[in-house]
């Protein structure tokens, strides 16, 4: 079985400042770094119920390659057994 990290020493999560029906988007913290960070935070048994777990690989795909001001940048994405979070 797999060792799951644990999101909560990675990131701070503060503020949610957007939501969708994938996800939810908080204002936070990559505490490795302290820099601010917006927050992705997809739910694993959403995306199975949706059937849309293959959006998830080719958005984060999409996102390491654009670079725009209106457009947060793609850092790092974390998982554990229950969530999915990129920042």
């Amino acid at each position: 079985s797999p060792i799951w990290p644990d999101i909560h020493k990675e990131l701070k999560a503060d503020d949610i400042i957007g939501q969708g029906t994938f996800a939810k988007v908080y204002s936070g913290t990559d505490l490795r770094t302290r820099e601010p960070v917006a927050i992705k935070v997809l739910t694993k048994e959403q995306l199975i119920k949706m059937a849309v777990t293959g959006m998830t690989e080719k958005e984060l795909a999409i996102l390491q390659k654009i670079s725009h001001p209106n457009i947060c940048k793609f850092y790092r994405m974390v998982e554990d057994h229950k969530r999915v979070s990129s920042f």
